[in-house]
């Protein structure tokens, strides 16, 4: 699943007449139609206090920068994958960070002429593949899985913040049911979202209130209000 560049978008810090302010930012990851390499559908939330939001993308910029990724956006499943190109290049891991970028740069190229003999079809994925991963083309495998467990490590120390998530796997579903799974998934993220927020009210006696920012596609329903 997709990672934030830093925890954005950034919210105005406010709150509701001095009352405690939550926020939850949604994302997904795949698509609800039926793919042949992709067999679920994930929205998930993270949620945290609002005073925490500051400090919290400050520390993922800094770990961007220790592992050589600063201002750019972590995409998991593109950074585990091995590449192939990469494992072609002898002593890559010794080479600086420019002259990674070129060399791999260099087979891709190899690589995309070789697809071309093929069909449209062959290169219009190995360029969809590419541009996915341009970002992290100049760590080797085992630094870019060093990069994912730094971010995963910080989440898993916010003692404050808490994951909400609905997964799908789509061919248990009818397509009626694909055709509202992100509907769906995301109502199930509110919701746990919501009870959350109703049980830290009854601990704490205030009224917490919650402020989604979500980087979904919106649907008609969305931007009418559900009218």
């Amino acid at each position: 699943m997709r990672l934030m560049r830093g925890l954005r978008p950034r919210p105005r810090r406010f709150s509701f007449f001095g009352s405690p302010m939550h926020i939850i930012y949604v994302d997904e990851s795949g698509t609800p139609a039926l793919e042949p390499n992709s067999r679920h559908f994930v929205i998930a939330g993270l949620a945290m206090p609002l005073r925490a939001w500051k400090a919290r993308d400050a520390q993922l910029r800094a770990l961007l920068r220790q592992n050589r990724l600063a201002g750019v956006e972590l995409h998991s499943a593109w950074m585990a994958r091995l590449y192939p190109e990469q494992q072609r290049i002898v002593e890559f891991g010794r080479a600086p960070d420019d002259e990674r970028r070129r060399l791999v740069t260099v087979e891709r190229k190899k690589d995309l002429a070789k697809a071309a003999l093929r069909g449209d079809v062959a290169v219009r994925g190995l360029r969809k593949n590419y541009a996915k991963t341009a970002a992290y083309i100049h760590l080797t495998h085992a630094e870019r899985v060093t990069a994912l467990r730094s971010v995963a490590d910080a989440l898993a120390g916010w003692d404050d913040a808490r994951l909400f998530g609905d997964a799908h796997l789509k061919s248990a579903l009818s397509t009626e049911q694909r055709g509202r799974s992100r509907e769906f998934a995301l109502e199930q993220v509110t919701s746990r979202f919501n009870t959350y927020l109703a049980k830290w009210r009854s601990l704490t006696r205030s009224l917490w209130r919650g402020l989604p920012l979500s980087c979904l596609p919106m649907t008609r329903a969305d931007r009418s209000g559900g009218r």
